[in-house]
């Protein structure tokens, strides 16, 4: 395993790189590490030379803001260009991971070598959750059972050290900037997989029910005019790059076998 360390911003990053096959990157999704993704990074290192790293504030890279949806697609782009270029990677991206990716893509004179988005990138006119249910979500993560999950992970593989005012203000600039996303997929000519939960609120009541049809109906709006869209779906959760590795790798490497 070859590794390096971008430091940019107060931040140092560690990027590893193994396997074999074609050039590629991996991004996690806000609150997501390495470490919760093993047996995918496995899988996909027996077909792709494959870059990981986690965000500043996540797992093994340091804690220290700013945590801005702006900082973190700069600290992405630095370790793009690190690894080559986004235009020769495949890229790969999970939840804001994802986002991330469609930004660095749209800016590309030509399509990357591939471009993979795993429940994220998703062009929404509007959060998809109530001012009271925003609420909620700011109580919740600012509770103590959140609080000493933090603690018990800090300094571990684990760590999210940003705390819950710092996501919740992260969520919300992502809801955003993917009321323009729209316009970020047409910039990009090549084709681009994305492969959805089908349970994104989970699968308890109407509500949830409500939230999950609405997600994919962002999808298929998007997708129906745009013929290099390919979509695919889980039956599972947002987290599903973590509970459902096996499907997720298949779809990936189908896509890059198109």
């Amino acid at each position: 395993m070859e590794s390096l360390t971008i430091r940019r911003d107060g931040a140092t990053i560690p990027v590893a790189v193994s396997g074999d096959g074609p050039a590629a990157v991996f991004v996690p999704g806000l609150g997501g590490t390495q470490s919760q993704l093993g047996p995918l990074f496995e899988g996909l290192r027996r077909h792709l030379r494959l870059a990981t790293f986690d965000h500043r504030g996540h797992g093994l890279s340091s804690v220290g803001g700013p945590y801005g949806y702006r900082t973190f697609g700069a600290d992405t782009a630095a370790v793009l260009e690190a690894l080559g270029g986004p235009g020769s990677l495949v890229l790969i991206g999970h939840s804001m991971g994802a986002d991330l990716l469609l930004d660095q893509a749209a800016a590309l004179p030509a399509p990357p070598r591939g471009l993979i988005l795993i429940d994220g990138g998703t062009p929404l006119s509007a959060s998809l959750l109530t001012p009271e249910e925003l609420d909620g979500m700011r109580e919740s993560m600012n509770g103590a059972e959140a609080l000493a999950l933090q603690r018990s992970q800090a300094g571990t593989p684990h760590q999210v050290a940003l705390t819950g005012d710092d996501i919740f203000r992260l969520q919300d600039e992502i809801d955003q900037h993917r009321r323009t996303a729209a316009e970020r997929f047409d910039r990009i000519s090549g084709p681009i997989t994305m492969i959805m939960s089908e349970y994104m609120a989970g699968r308890d009541g109407t509500r949830a029910a409500e939230l999950n049809q609405a997600w994919r109906d962002a999808v298929d709006t998007l997708a129906a005019t745009r013929p290099t869209i390919t979509v695919h779906r889980v039956p599972a959760g947002h987290d599903l790059v973590a509970t459902h590795p096996d499907q997720v790798l298949e779809l990936v490497i189908a896509a890059l076998g198109q």
